[in-house]
């Protein structure tokens, strides 16, 4: 019997060796010093750079299952170097990529506005099963809830407080592009949905570009989801 439990456990150290020469390389293996996110995903056998561009994922998920996270979180590119967001996923879930100065400016996916009393709302489409959400106000307004453009569409504040409207200048095939300095208040991707997936009527956005000019260490969220943290460290 104790011949038996001793080929036993031989067994189990042999495949536990087999096992551990087959796993990625361990947190010690990594370079000392990450100078680019190329570098580290080479090192490190990540399939999320691509062409020069660090590439992640925003959110994933199929069928019943819905990840709202960044994959990677965090990426380390040099200054002048491109980082592209996109989403994988199975299951239209939007999500977006946003770099705010401060929480004033985080932007709601509706928005209250009063118009008069007597504005009157026809959808584009006769048949469609729509109306507007109104509610009574005063002084001769009523309360109308409308879309945020600066949540769903690509925008930018700057730092004087002037909106640009990147999708409507740096737009193709479902990618946005745009060059960012860091003085920036408010930089948004827009709602990406996956590949095919956005809804009829609205912009079809599944990428976005950022090329990072100047070093620093920029924070951004979801605004669909804003527990969905990311961060981009540029040298």
């Amino acid at each position: 019997m104790k011949k038996f439990y001793y080929l036993m456990a031989g067994i189990a150290i042999v495949a536990g060796l087999i096992l551990a020469s087959s796993v990625s390389p361990s947190v010690a293996d990594k370079p000392k010093e990450v100078k680019t996110y190329q570098v580290y995903a080479e090192n490190r056998k990540y399939q999320d750079y691509e062409d020069g561009v660090a590439k992640v994922r925003v959110g994933a998920g199929r069928g019943m299952v819905v990840l709202n996270k960044f994959f990677p979180s965090t990426v380390e590119i040099n200054a002048g170097e491109k980082v592209t967001w996109y989403n994988p996923a199975e299951v239209a879930e939007p999500h977006t990529v946003t770099f705010m100065k401060s929480a004033e400016y985080f932007a709601a996916p509706e928005v209250a506005y009063a118009v008069p009393s007597t504005t009157t709302f026809t959808p584009l489409d006769p048949s469609a099963n729509a109306e507007p959400t109104v509610i009574p106000g005063q002084d001769g307004n009523n309360i109308v809830v409308v879309a945020n453009a600066r949540s769903y569409s690509p925008s930018v504040i700057t730092e004087d407080g002037s909106v640009l409207r990147i999708g409507e200048t740096n737009y193709a095939d479902g990618e946005t592009t745009y060059e960012m300095d860091g003085t920036e208040n408010y930089v948004n991707s827009g709602w990406l949905w996956p590949e095919g997936q956005s809804p009829p009527g609205t912009q079809p956005l599944d990428t976005f570009t950022v090329t990072f000019k100047n070093a620093g260490t920029f924070d951004y969220v979801c605004i669909v989801h804003p527990w969905m943290t990311g961060q981009v460290i540029v040298k």
